[in-house]
């Protein structure tokens, strides 16, 4: 956690702007065998209590021995991270593109020396696919990455007064994210629709329903978001962060799933220790191509 403090914090003086990490911990309800969960917990280093007098505006749907509670559990709103990761690239001399489709790639002697977009053709030193739930169908006229695919995850919104929530709350793949102003993020489903990203009215009232059950407030207002994205999917959670094998400049960095926030420092530092030729700081087999090749859904 000290190490993504220090990222994100780096990203912020870059940037001039705020990401509201805040470590609000996190309140696990309703575990089915708590005694084994601590001990996981404990086993990978988060510290983790037991609940016994616990002040919240959450409703009594547990006994207080089947929660736990994760104090340094932390989260950051990831809009804001983007948007300040966005100027620090720029401020640091970097290029954005957006709208602009890769078309095709100019390959000599199993390197890729250029790219056609849809303005022109970018020349070329290296290559990294980072492209997500697509990753799995290629890129111009590279290969596809691997047991990659699109997962569907629709989420909610809901806006109260600040304050009226203090810390994320987790119950049976449900999760409840306060922000710092009162907003409330609810979610999220896990559908394997393709590239689907549509919303359905049954989803949103489950997901409502279950969060009201939580946190009895969220009955009496409507959410003021309802919206879906696509995770970029592999099995076991397990990224792909290696060379691809066709190519000796291209590299591919995806299948993070659903913690691709969480993830990205630390895949970022193996992937240019692999680009530059550097012993990695962890064991990059777990996350080779011929790794992927073996998983399986």
């Amino acid at each position: 956690m000290k190490q993504y403090e220090a990222w994100v914090n780096s990203v912020e003086q870059l940037a001039d702007r705020d990401t509201e990490l805040w470590r609000c911990g996190m309140l696990a309800v309703d575990v089915p065998i708590p005694k084994q969960a601590h001990a996981w917990c404990v086993g990978q280093g988060f510290e983790c209590q037991a609940v016994e007098n616990l002040s919240t505006p959450l409703r009594n749907t547990s006994h207080p021995e089947n929660m736990i509670w994760l104090p340094g559990i932390a989260q950051v709103r990831n809009p804001r991270l983007i948007t300040a990761l966005r100027t620090a690239i720029v401020r640091m001399g970097g290029m954005l593109r957006e709208e602009c489709a890769v078309g095709g790639a100019r390959v000599v002697g199993g390197r890729v020396i250029g790219l056609q977009t849809s303005f022109d053709e970018l020349l070329v030193d290296s290559v990294v696919l980072a492209t997500g739930a697509w990753a799995g169908t290629g890129l111009a006229d590279l290969n596809p990455v691997p047991n990659i695919r699109p997962i569907r995850g629709q989420m909610l919104l809901f806006k109260l007064e600040p304050g009226a929530l203090d810390t994320i709350v987790y119950r049976h793949g449900l999760y409840l994210i306060p922000r710092r102003d009162g907003h409330i993020l609810v979610g999220s489903t896990v559908e394997d629709v393709g590239f689907d990203k549509s919303t359905d009215i049954a989803t949103r009232h489950r997901l409502h329903a279950e969060a009201a059950e939580l946190l009895p407030i969220l009955s009496s207002v409507q959410p003021i978001q309802h919206w879906s994205g696509l995770r970029p999917g592999s099995p076991d959670n397990i990224p792909i962060i290696d060379r691809h094998p066709d190519y000796d400049n291209v590299f591919v960095n995806t299948g993070h799933y659903r913690y691709g926030v969480t993830m990205a420092p630390a895949s970022a530092e193996l992937l240019v220790d692999l680009m530059e030729g550097n012993t990695p700081a962890l064991d990059p087999a777990p996350y080779s191509w011929q790794a992927a090749l073996t998983r399986r859904w």
